[in-house]
C-alpha cells in the first residue's frame, strides 16, 4: 500500500511508478501468495532487499528449484545479489579497496571517492599501505575515502567499490560490506583509530551548513540537507579559506564555526 501511495502522488512518483507497476508484474508471473509479497514502505523486500525492477533484472535461482523466493531461500538470495554484483561490472580477484596511510601535507582536497586518479600517482605522492609498505605501481584508477575524516583512517577504493555502490549508494555502507568482506577470509582490521566525540548531524543542522556556505560565497548547491559533492567541494573551499584541513568533512565544531561566520 504504501509503494502505491508514493507511485499515486507525491515527490517520489518517478521512481515509485516503475518500481509498483513491476511489483504487478511480479505478481503476475510468479504467483506468490499476495500474504507472503512484504515489502519496506519504499518496494524493497526479501533477504537482499531488491526493489521489484532489480528483481526483474537481476534475480536468480540458486537453489534449482525452478523457483525464486528472496524471502525464504538464502541460496536464491545469495545468486540474486552474485548476479547484480558481477553484472555491473565486479571484477573477480581483484580488491575493493585497503586502508593506506597518507603522508605529512597531504592535500586532503584530493581525498574524495569521486576523484579517481591512477595507482601510480598515489604512490608518487607518498601513499603507503596501512603498513607503510610502498603502493603496488600501476595505472588502475582508484580514490581516496575519509570515512570520518582526516582524523580517521583512509583508504583507497577501487572499481569494485562503485559495484558495491550499484547495489546501496552509500559510501558507508560499501565500506562495511568490503571490511566484512575481509574479515571472512582473515582480514578486515582497521589499523588507525576512529575518532570519537563526533555525531551524526541532523538535517536541520545539514541544511545550515548548505545556508551558511552559501551565504558566505562558496556555492553548495540546492539546500537539500544532502552533503554531496558539490557541497562537499564548497566546503573544502571554506576549510582553505580557513587554513584547517581541507577534509570536506562536515562536524558539529565546523558547523559553529561556519555559523559564526555567517552571521557576522
Amino acid at each position: 500500500m504504501a509503494l502505491a501511495s508514493l507511485a499515486y502522488d507525491g515527490p517520489r512518483t518517478s521512481f515509485a511508478e516503475p518500481e509498483f507497476f513491476a511489483a504487478l508484474k511480479i505478481y503476475q508471473e510468479r504467483q506468490y501468495p499476495l500474504s507472503e509479497m512484504t515489502a519496506s514502505w519504499a518496494g524493497a523486500f526479501g533477504q537482499t532487499q531488491f526493489t521489484p525492477t532489480t528483481f526483474l533484472k537481476f534475480s536468480s535461482d540458486g537453489d534449482s528449484d525452478g523457483q525464486i523466493n528472496l524471502w525464504r531461500s538464502a541460496p536464491d538470495a545469495l545468486a540474486s545479489a552474485a548476479t547484480l554484483l558481477v553484472r555491473q561490472g565486479w571484477k573477480s580477484g581483484q580488491p575493493w579497496g585497503y586502508e593506506i596511510r597518507l603522508p605529512s601535507g597531504f592535500a586532503y582536497e584530493d581525498a574524495d571517492t569521486d576523484s579517481q586518479r591512477p595507482l601510480n600517482e598515489w604512490r608518487a605522492r607518498g601513499i603507503t599501505t596501512a603498513s607503510s609498505k610502498p603502493l603496488p605501481a600501476g595505472d588502475d584508477s582508484a580514490a581516496i575515502y575519509l570515512p570520518a575524516g582526516a582524523r580517521g583512517p583512509a583508504f583507497l577504493v577501487f572499481s569494485n567499490f562503485n559495484v558495491i555502490l550499484k547495489y546501496n549508494n552509500a559510501a558507508s555502507y560499501a565500506l562495511a560490506v568490503g571490511l566484512l568482506a575481509d574479515s571472512v577470509t582473515g582480514g578486515g582490521t582497521v589499523k588507525r583509530a576512529w575518532p570519537h566525540g563526533e555525531r551524526p548531524l541532523s538535517r536541520e543542522e545539514r541544511l545550515r551548513f548548505q545556508d551558511a556556505l552559501a551565504k558566505l560565497g562558496f556555492d553548495p548547491g540546492a539546500a537539500d540537507g544532502v552533503l554531496g559533492r558539490r557541497t562537499r567541494a564548497a566546503l573544502r573551499q571554506y576549510q582553505k579559506s580557513k587554513s584547517v584541513v581541507a577534509d570536506g568533512f562536515a562536524t558539529a565544531a565546523l558547523l559553529a564555526m561556519l555559523d559564526r561566520d555567517a552571521n557576522k
